[in-house]
């Protein structure tokens, strides 16, 4: 038995041996020109088949994507592509004989063009930001809107969110009791855009904001918040102290739903508890 499995694996080495010196052989061998070949791509000549709508002016070193056509109501066509960070926007008025640029989106970029409720609208992303963004044309596609925020336009924006422990503390010494990390009574919605710098963008829950917190004396925290985007809102499930044992040793799990997040400042606080 031993032996017929080792005459097996020295068959499949000496096989594999085989193989690989036959592969050199045949990469060595200089390969020769066939029927069924298709040209290389540098002896194609003369424009593309079909209507030539944007050309590159340099193509090795500036490409095009993203093709995206529509039909207007008055019977023009208009196809958009992105180049360079940038839509162009090309009209024809003659079923795409002839076509010419109309517009040039600045940064935006794999965009989509169609018709909402008699308008023309370009969806696409902020080549520089990554936002989804969509753009409005009243003139046919001639002009178009800025995506300012999210009631113009600006339909996702690439930012990280979280929701975490805002320390409000004023005391500044090393006195265990009374070291900010016991304060966990102010709740706060926080969003970055890179992950490395970050913004608070509202206060959602506030108890005794501003004043020494201790443990001993606190009985009211909100921590350990685990949250989910839904829709234009955040839920959250939140483990909150209300008086409990004291700040940590919470007594309820609470259900929090933050509406319209994204468009949150800190001007939306609601009232502090406790004051």
């Amino acid at each position: 038995m031993h032996a017929l499995l080792r005459t097996s694996v020295i068959g499949r080495v000496i096989s594999g041996v085989v193989f690989s010196a036959a592969l050199a052989v045949s990469a060595a061998e200089p390969r020769t020109a066939d029927s069924r070949d298709l040209p290389p791509v540098d002896q194609v000549a003369g424009p593309p088949p079909g209507t030539v709508v944007f050309a590159s002016p340099d193509p090795g070193r500036v490409s095009c994507a993203s093709p995206s056509i529509a039909i207007l109501p008055d019977g023009s066509y208009l196809v958009s592509n992105d180049t360079g960070g940038r839509t162009l926007v090309h009209r024809s008025a003659d079923r795409g004989v002839t076509w010419r640029q109309l517009a040039e989106v600045r940064d935006q970029k794999w965009s989509m063009l169609f018709l909402h409720r008699g308008a023309l609208h370009l969806i696409g992303v902020a080549a520089k930001a990554g936002h989804l963004i969509v753009r409005r044309s009243l003139d046919g596609g001639r002009t178009w809107t800025d995506p300012t925020d999210a009631r113009h336009g600006l339909l996702v924006s690439r930012r990280y969110w979280s929701i975490g422990s805002k320390i409000t503390n004023p005391y500044s010494g090393y006195a265990w009791l009374y070291t900010p990390h016991h304060q966990r009574n102010v709740l706060s919605l926080t969003s970055s855009a890179d992950l490395t710098t970050g913004e608070e963008r509202c206060r959602l829950l506030r108890y005794r904001e501003g004043q020494v917190v201790t443990k001993a004396e606190s009985r009211v925290g909100f921590q350990y918040v685990d949250w989910q985007f839904d829709g234009p809102d955040l839920i959250a499930a939140c483990r909150t102290s209300w008086a409990g044992a004291n700040y940590h040793d919470a007594n309820f799990i609470t259900f929090h739903r933050v509406k319209n997040f994204r468009t949150l400042t800190l001007a939306d606080s609601p009232s502090a508890l406790g004051q």
